[in-house]
């Protein structure tokens, strides 16, 4: 069985539904998952926000629970932002279960 999982990318006038996954991106493949697993069951925690900055910071506490310190979290949105993948329009992450 495969199952397709395909990041929402937002869009360049709201940059917003792509900033956790992106986070989880730089992980690395080893943590992309589990980052987004838990994204999702958190998902009516970390989405509360009454501004972006909020957001972000939402976000961010996600990445430190992961190890990811604010300087590394700030560089990935910094790269993101001015790389191809910002917004990563039509991304697609393959996982396979046998």
């Amino acid at each position: 069985m495969k199952i397709v999982f395909r990041e929402w990318p937002g869009a360049r006038e709201n940059p917003f539904p792509a900033i956790p996954a992106m986070m989880a991106r730089c992980l690395g493949k080893d943590r992309y998952f589990t980052m987004i697993d838990l994204l999702f069951r958190d998902q009516a925690k970390w989405t509360k926000a009454d501004n972006g900055q909020q957001f972000i910071d939402n976000v961010f506490a996600y990445g430190r629970l992961a190890g990811m310190t604010r300087e590394q979290f700030d560089a990935c949105l910094k790269t993101a932002r001015s790389s191809m993948l910002w917004p990563p329009v039509g991304v697609s992450v393959w996982k396979s279960t046998a």
